[in-house]
């Protein structure tokens, strides 16, 4: 099952709007991200036969040399009626700037590969991937961080700061604009168990098995540094969640480190790889493998990134022509054979190329 051999032909784009264009939109949705007619104007816009090839634009992709995970759709699919009878008592119906239905799946889907005995998730949010993670593995150890949460559900805050969900058995060190800071503590505004922030890296991990551990960075933070704690810490197992393409993001991501080959487009210089640490980022991995989306097309990347992004039509042509794992779901049949057809198409496009690494060890 080589997920990355994948030749975007006209026939397999066609297939893939079709398929897209099948779902319903939210309704009343003011923050939405991805809307069909983006994704339509996108499609006229940048054909998917058009554009440089992937190799000139993202010069050598060597992670994806390297082992990978040893499946097949058919298996992972498998999972997805259990993911999606959870999925439908959610309590977070909308999981603004977080993740979306195909990582939601994916993450869903390596927690119950894994079976960690410990969660730590970096990036909270408002604690839609908390509910899953007990979700999924119900006597785990979560351990959550989030500098930028600034309010528990009921405080007068934007909504997308809220932390919705609190699981009262996992352990959580919330930091951001706390507004009362210790005065807010001693008056139990906030639940027992939260603690200030501090970085995940500092904290004590010497008691945990270093094999039952995985750590999910949804933080936005540089892949290279993240990389280089984990194998000092002795960690083996993360997910990244938000692998941008060079060039569309202010944080460099495991693209970054996977191409040695190609001047980089970079958004913001300040936040890349140097060469040695894309060289040393590259030698710490031992596995890496991008969750395959369940439905895709090349051009849904460009909308969703051009939303945040001032990027020029090269950077742009560049993204379309980024092989992506092969889609899970292929026809109208599969669709319908597991339910699929009710899901929001803002959701089903929330696809950034969900990767699993494994950090070689000393």
């Amino acid at each position: 099952f080589c997920v990355h051999a994948v030749q975007w032909t006209d026939e397999l784009c066609q297939a893939q709007e079709s398929l897209m264009n099948s779902l319903p939109e939210y309704s009343n949705n003011r923050a939405r991200k991805m809307t069909k007619a983006k994704f339509q104007a996108s499609v006229s816009r940048f054909p998917c036969a058009e554009g440089p090839s992937s190799r000139e634009c993202l010069g050598m992709h060597r992670c994806r040399m390297l082992p990978s995970w040893s499946t097949n759709r058919e298996e992972i699919l498998q999972l997805m009626p259990d993911f999606l009878e959870l999925w439908w008592k959610r309590p977070i119906k909308l999981n603004t700037w977080g993740m979306l239905f195909p990582h939601q799946f994916g993450f869903y889907w390596f927690l119950r590969q894994l079976q960690p005995e410990v969660v730590i998730e970096n990036g909270v949010r408002r604690g839609l991937t908390t509910w899953l993670i007990r979700q999924a593995v119900p006597d785990v150890k979560i351990f959550s961080f989030d500098p930028g949460l600034a309010s528990f559900a009921g405080r007068k805050q934007k909504k997308h700061d809220v932390l919705l969900y609190y699981d009262p058995n996992a352990t959580y060190y919330l930091g951001g604009s706390y507004r009362c800071g210790k005065e807010a503590e001693q008056r139990h505004l906030w639940p027992r168990g939260i603690k200030r922030f501090q970085d995940w890296s500092t904290c004590d991990w010497s008691w945990a098995n270093k094999d039952k551990v995985l750590i999910l960075f949804d933080d936005h933070m540089n892949i290279g540094e993240r990389v280089a704690q984990m194998r000092k810490l002795g960690f083996i197992h993360a997910l990244y969640d938000d692998n941008h393409p060079s060039g569309a993001t202010n944080f460099a991501t495991p693209h970054d480190a996977c191409d040695f080959t190609n001047p980089r487009m970079y958004a913001h210089e300040s936040e890349t790889l140097t060469s040695s640490e894309r060289l040393a980022t590259y030698e710490s991995l031992a596995a890496y493998w991008e969750f395959p989306p369940v439905l895709f097309h090349p051009v849904i990347a460009a909308a969703w990134i051009n939303r945040f992004m001032r990027i020029n039509d090269t950077l742009r042509n560049c993204i379309l022509s980024e092989l992506s794992p092969m889609p899970l779901i292929q026809t109208v049949g599969q669709l319908q054979q597991y339910n699929l057809t009710t899901i929001a198409f803002d959701e089903m496009a929330g696809y950034f190329w969900l990767v699993w690494l494994k950090i070689r060890s000393g």
